[in-house]
């Protein structure tokens, strides 16, 4: 009842955040593999094996459980938790739309912590964050060059990595207003319909309209994103340090850092110039 700024959910209220490890590539690691063996080092997706055995060997199994979600087990869970919603998600014009909501279910599903697979794990997160006991939802702050009059008063919170209890009503609610805006623009481009800046905003929304709701911590931006993808001179920092494999030094305030691959946009751009098929 956003109206008298009140609601219930059913998840306990001390539960902690799972020691689930998420993360999407929609050809799996057949592909992951693939672009290992064949693709040069100056391509960034030659490295996404790499950076994500970096998550693996700081988060151990059997203490955490890692999961590869591909474009098929995606859909399995849209068809076996959330089949209401299978047409829509068939529907959907590009993959990396499907990506995002699938994150958003896969977090409403088993929680625990999304990360993309472009991201470089330099320190344990365990003890600095989902060892936390008062922290339900867990979201990195982003710079941004969205001015201060923006309805987001010049503030982003990525999609990029998130971390939850399972079944939050905060993921809910972005799950939904996802749903709605594609079906009312099915054709939108991907970060107004999906992606960060319609992130940004239910997230800030959803805050505002239920204050005080859920114990969430939003992280510094040097803690996940030290480096700025429109700052031309901080990504050419950053291209040395994965040549020279030296990040954990190069940034020895974070717990990771997010190499901007970018992997989507040209598909976004053809789709959207027709050039190519949506998928």
């Amino acid at each position: 009842n956003r109206h008298q700024g009140t609601a219930s959910w059913s998840v306990e209220r001390d539960q902690r955040i799972p020691k689930h490890m998420h993360f999407i590539w929609t050809g799996g690691q057949q592909e992951l593999d693939r672009f290992e063996a064949e693709l040069p080092p100056t391509n960034k997706r030659q490295h996404f094996n790499r950076w994500r055995q970096t998550c693996l060997d700081l988060h151990p199994e059997p203490a955490w459980r890692h999961m590869l979600w591909d474009l098929a087990s995606m859909r399995a869970l849209v068809r076996d938790e959330f089949p209401w919603m299978l047409p829509q998600y068939d529907a959907i014009d590009l993959d990396i739309k499907r990506t995002d909501l699938a994150r958003l279910l896969i977090l409403i599903r088993h929680g625990g912590v999304y990360v993309d697979i472009d991201f470089e794990c330099l320190r344990p997160f365990d003890s600095d964050l989902i060892e936390q006991d008062d922290w339900q939802v867990i979201l990195p702050e982003h710079r941004t060059n969205l001015p201060l009059d923006h309805r987001l008063r010049g503030r982003e919170l990525p999609n990029a990595f998130m971390a939850s209890v399972p079944r939050h009503p905060l993921f809910w609610v972005m799950a939904v207003e996802v749903l709605r805006r594609d079906r009312l623009n099915p054709g939108g481009y991907v970060t107004h319909i999906t992606g960060p800046h319609v992130f940004s905003e239910i997230v800030f929304g959803f805050f505002e309209g239920f204050p005080g709701l859920t114990r969430v911590h939003i992280l510094p931006i040097d803690v996940l994103f030290p480096v700025y993808c429109l700052d031309k001179d901080e990504m050419k920092t950053d291209a040395a340090c994965v040549r020279d494999g030296n990040c954990r030094e190069m940034y020895p305030k974070s717990l990771a850092v997010h190499h901007y691959a970018a992997s989507w946009y040209q598909a976004v751009m053809e789709h959207m110039n027709g050039g190519a098929t949506p998928n």
